[in-house]
């Protein structure tokens, strides 16, 4: 993440130190995570007295609040200022932005999470939302729902170089992440039809005493995040004291991982089916985006703690994790390229990237995950951006 300007010498009281104050508070937040940040690292990073940071921040969760709208406000700023029904200066506009903050993507992504529910989705959500409120206006105005979608989905497609470095040019990043959002935009779909919620059947917990634990810790980290759930919380969810929970895991740490390599395995798992059954590499792809998102919407929790709480795992395991997301991202980019030869490699990362994360943002938005016909929307979103324009024709 970038810093906004180099830490002022300790006595010195520079008339921007509030602004100072934030950006350090981001920084230390995105690179470390917010629980492993204290306010005296902030003091530190500004070179003042912790006192002085609470003179203008009452406590660490007000300025991870303000440090998180602040490094947005640009973005915000620069969908607002778009003319109303222009959507090339709104694309162009965004895509600046977020591409100069590009660092800031973990911040709003993951490090929000500590914030309050309500307060995370107003802060979060707000750069969105004016999308959202773009997208209803001009001639081609769209229905409310459906700019919703569409508004998370071109979201996620440019913040998802926040994420997933390239190796492309300034100007050519550009130039891809504006195409990838013009698809996402103009791309037909269905209507878009509003909840689909159903309550699901009461089921009883595994019985293996392994596997209940694991769901328990799975559901808690998800919902409260890792440093807010003890093993007696995710023991006490099962009915399993303190000495049976040792008997399976050693620690938190031990849980987390079990579940995030679970999920890597479900995808290899389906990746490799798809590659058995399929009739050439076209029909893999479209089984292999089926199964991805099937297994997202049914375990939407699986997907938050890939972005909000996998640092929190041994470094060991965060690389084998991280190498094992890279190598798919890899083999599913290579089908691409073998079913629609003649793209740029490293151009097809990028789109196989952006679509995966529209896929992560979709479904860890519930009252997007819930739309009727979900898994066929996503679907087509996620081969739109995956496959090259020219091709989009040849999908059966």
């Amino acid at each position: 993440m970038e810093k906004a300007s180099t830490a002022p010498e300790r006595g010195t009281r520079p008339r921007n130190r509030r602004a100072l104050i934030l950006a350090a508070a981001a920084d230390l937040f995105a690179q470390r995570g917010y629980p492993k940040v204290s306010m005296t690292d902030v003091a530190k990073a500004v070179s003042v007295q912790p006192s002085a940071l609470y003179r203008h921040f009452p406590g660490k969760g007000e300025l991870l609040r303000e440090a998180v709208a602040a490094n947005l406000q640009p973005v915000v700023e620069s969908v607002i200022q778009a003319p109303d029904g222009d959507l090339d200066q709104l694309v162009l506009s965004l895509g600046r932005a977020l591409l100069e903050h590009r660092g800031n993507g973990v911040l709003w992504e993951r490090e929000s999470r500590h914030l309050p529910p309500a307060v995370r989705f107003d802060i979060a959500s707000g750069a969105k939302f004016a999308i959202s409120s773009k997208l209803q206006s001009g001639t081609a105005a769209l229905p409310a729902a459906e700019a919703d979608l569409r508004a998370w989905a071109m979201f996620a497609v440019m913040v998802s170089v926040s994420w997933h470095p390239n190796r492309l040019s300034k100007a050519d990043e550009e130039t891809h992440l504006a195409t990838l959002a013009r698809t996402v935009i103009d791309m037909p779909l269905p209507p878009i039809k509003e909840s689909d919620h159903r309550a699901g059947a009461a089921l009883s917990v595994p019985r293996s005493r392994r596997e209940a634990l694991l769901a328990a810790a799975i559901r808690q980290f998800a919902t409260s995040g890792f440093d807010a759930v003890s093993l007696d919380d995710i023991g006490a969810d099962v009915g399993i004291a303190g000495p049976g929970i040792y008997r399976h895991f050693s620690n938190k740490a031990e849980m987390l991982a079990a579940a995030l390599y679970r999920a890597t395995e479900v995808r290899w798992m389906d990746l490799s089916r798809a590659l058995s059954e399929a009739s050439d590499s076209s029909a893999a792809l479209q089984r292999i985006l089926s199964s991805h998102i099937s297994f997202a919407l049914s375990c939407p929790e699986f997907l938050q703690l890939a972005v909000s709480e996998r640092q929190h795992v041994p470094e060991r395991d965060l690389q084998n994790l991280l190498e094992a997301q890279n190598d798919y991202v890899a083999d599913v980019a290579s089908l691409v390229q073998d079913a629609y030869p003649g793209t740029d490699q490293e151009v097809v990362r990028v789109r196989v990237k952006a679509a995966l994360h529209v896929i992560s943002s979709v479904v860890r938005t519930p009252f997007l995950r819930d739309i009727r016909g979900i898994q066929d929307i996503l679907e087509d979103l996620a081969w739109g951006i995956m496959v090259p324009a020219a091709d989009q024709g040849a999908t059966s």
